[in-house]
């Protein structure tokens, strides 16, 4: 049960938890959950968000933003999120590369 102890600034409240006893359900925090959540388009393609995606291609997640915004890298957009198929972006950046290539 809680009591009142009066101090300085005015009354204040004692803990409900008598001092040495823990409290369940304070300081707990989950875990995270160590499977990836998949993502599926209708064709049973795995989707990526972009911190993945810009992890497997090595990139920052600002260098794959400015490739979407460039149109350089094919993007899947649910509402305002974005997805990306693996296969398609690495097949853009090779094709991307080449082009570079003969321009030089």
């Amino acid at each position: 049960m809680a009591t009142i102890q009066h101090t300085k600034n005015g009354p204040a409240r004692k803990a409900l938890v008598e001092p040495g006893k823990e409290n369940p359900g304070a300081g707990q925090i989950k875990p995270k959950n160590p499977e990836v959540k998949k993502r599926k388009t209708g064709g049973g393609q795995l989707l990526k968000t972009p911190a993945e995606m810009a992890q497997a291609c090595g990139f920052s997640k600002r260098t794959l933003s400015r490739l979407t915004s460039a149109k350089v890298v094919p993007v899947v957009r649910i509402g305002r999120l974005c997805f990306y198929r693996p296969e398609a972006v690495m097949a853009a950046i090779q094709r991307n590369c080449e082009l570079r290539e003969v321009e030089a």
